[in-house]
This record gives C-alpha cells, structure tokens and sequence, in this order.
C-alpha cells in the first residue's frame, strides 16, 4: 500500500503555506495540519506537527525550562518547499500492509486525529 500527503495548510494563517512568510525565517513555530492518505484515493486522516526553528525552541526553553513534545519537525528557517519535502520524504519511507498500520507508523512522529480516541462498546 502506498500513503501520501494530500493536503498541507495551517490553521494559523490564512494564507496558503506556500505563500507565508513568518516575520523572522530562523525563529518562527507554526502548526501544520496534514491530510494522509492511500494513494488514488480519496480523502485522509488528519495529522498535525509543530515546525519551528532552534532560536524558537531555545528562546521556549529558557522560559519553560524545559520541552516534553511529539510532533515536532525543526528546522532552521521557513521553506515551504524544505518543510513539504522533509514531510513527504518520511511518508514515503514507510512501507505498510494496511491504512491501520500506516496510522501506527504516521501517529509515531505525527498527532493523529484519533490519538486517544476510545470505542466504547
């Protein structure tokens, strides 16, 4: 089975991510909603990750002391074209049997629409 990105945007602008450009590229965060998919299908779950910079990250340490988090993809400045690349390159690495399977590996590095999602029955 081969998975892809479909869709890449953030809820916090309202540009297409192709067009933004934070105010200072090397010390910016933004959180970057992807839309997953089986190839020639269509549709996808929903997975998020933060991208944000080492100056971002280092200015967040000294006033948190410290940072516990999943989902995040470091970079050293904004480009649409490095983050899409980066994304899609570790997409594309993953080989699986099934789209459940797919959400295993997806949901390691990426937050999954149904992380923590319970059926009761």
């Amino acid at each position: 089975m081969v998975i892809e990105l479909k869709e890449m945007y953030s809820l916090d602008i309202e540009v297409p991510l192709s067009e933004y450009y934070p105010d200072i590229i090397n010390n910016f965060e933004l959180d970057v909603r992807l839309i997953i998919g089986i190839n020639k299908e269509e549709g996808g779950d929903i997975f998020d990750i933060r991208v944000c910079t080492p100056l971002w990250l280092r200015e967040r340490l000294q006033s948190e002391g410290g940072i516990l988090e999943k989902g995040l993809l470091i970079v050293n400045e904004y480009s649409f074209e490095k983050i899409e690349e980066k994304i899609n390159k570790y997409i594309q690495s993953i080989s699986v049997k099934d789209w459940e399977e797919a959400t295993k590996k997806l949901s390691k590095v990426f937050y999954w629409e149904f992380d923590d999602y319970y059926v009761l029955g």
